[in-house]
């Protein structure tokens, strides 16, 4: 999901909105043979529309996640959680009492600068 530029217009990336997103009702989630089928199925349609290909998916599946922390103070918690950072771990990286986030390397300019936007900056925790 996350190897897609997905326009801009879809609200939610799971797997269920994508799939209603390609036109096609994904009600039987949580086993692994129908939401790979599901996966397919939504993954061609996206192909079909020009919206992905087999290539800009493993391209940008290549390029590396990044970790950062968020210098955002208690008010500015509402701002972070709305930029998507999480109270103290994202993955198996753990940041005591702090906002953590992942992106793609190529996206840290704009998570800078979202986050400036916001009111606070961010730290790569990350090599």
């Amino acid at each position: 999901m996350t190897d897609v530029h997905w326009p801009k217009s879809f609200k939610h990336l799971n797997l269920k909105a994508l799939c209603a997103e390609m036109d096609f009702c994904h009600n039987e989630a949580h086993t692994a043979l129908i939401d790979s089928i599901a996966t397919d199925k939504m993954l061609s349609r996206a192909i079909d529309r020009g919206i992905t290909s087999i290539p800009q998916m493993i391209e940008h599946s290549l390029i590396p996640w990044i970790y950062v922390e968020a210098n955002a103070t208690f008010d500015q918690k509402e701002a972070a959680k709305k930029l998507r950072y999480r109270w103290e771990q994202i993955d198996d990286v753990r940041v005591p009492k702090r906002w953590i986030n992942k992106f793609k390397e190529t996206k840290l300019d704009a998570a800078k600068a979202a986050a400036l936007e916001a009111g606070f900056s961010i730290r790569r925790i990350t090599q």
